[in-house]
């Protein structure tokens, strides 16, 4: 895909016939056509997923979690609906260490 600089310091790239303006700051972006309010950095994952600003970066950080899409000034960026999806297949997350004991019938 081949971008035009704009006004702005904005590169004008092509989507599906229509040209639309990206900051620089999107850049890996430009292929990706999805509206921001389907987009979610780590508050809104946090909010989403009712767990700290912190929780959320550990989860980020998990192999199993949904690979980022882009990566803007203020971080990475993700789907939300990768993100739900991920939270309804796999939260709570199981508590580390032994398991609680059962009691016993008999």
């Amino acid at each position: 895909m081949s971008h035009i600089l704009g006004v702005g310091g904005c590169e004008v790239a092509p989507l599906r016939g229509r040209h639309r303006a990206i900051p620089r700051s999107f850049q890996g972006l430009a292929s990706v056509d999805v509206g921001l309010e389907e987009l979610a950095g780590l508050a809104e994952i946090a909010e989403m997923l009712r767990v700290s600003r912190s929780t959320a970066a550990r989860y980020a950080e998990r192999g199993d979690f949904p690979a980022p899409i882009g990566r803007l000034g203020r971080g990475r960026i993700w789907r939300r609906r990768d993100v739900e999806k991920w939270g309804r297949l796999r939260l709570p997350l199981p508590k580390p260490g032994r398991p609680k004991k059962t009691p016993k019938h008999g």
